[in-house]
């Protein structure tokens, strides 16, 4: 495994079904529908390793509408923890 890889990917539409089936036959890959414990219905889509999910917008929601994941090897986490700096794209410079 390479330092980081990306393993998740999260888009907030409103319409979700639409958004997943649409990437769905843009990726050639087969739409799941998804619901874990108390969580709202939504859509994935497998690709490979990596996963693209599709969840409902929320309005009052403040974060960006995408969200990433990143797997990251446990041996070269520190460094990555000193080494990287984050922030909101929405944050003025």
């Amino acid at each position: 495994m390479s330092q980081i890889e990306l393993n998740l990917i999260v888009l907030y539409s409103s319409n979700p079904k639409a958004l997943a089936i649409w990437y769905g036959k843009l990726l050639g890959h087969t739409v799941n529908e998804e619901k874990h414990g108390k969580g709202p219905l939504h859509y994935s889509i497998q690709l490979g390793e990596s996963v693209v999910e599709f969840y409902p917008q929320k309005y009052e929601r403040l974060s960006a509408p995408i969200t990433f994941g990143l797997r990251v090897n446990a041996d070269k986490f520190e460094n990555f923890q000193i080494t990287t700096k984050h922030r909101m794209l929405n944050e003025s410079s």
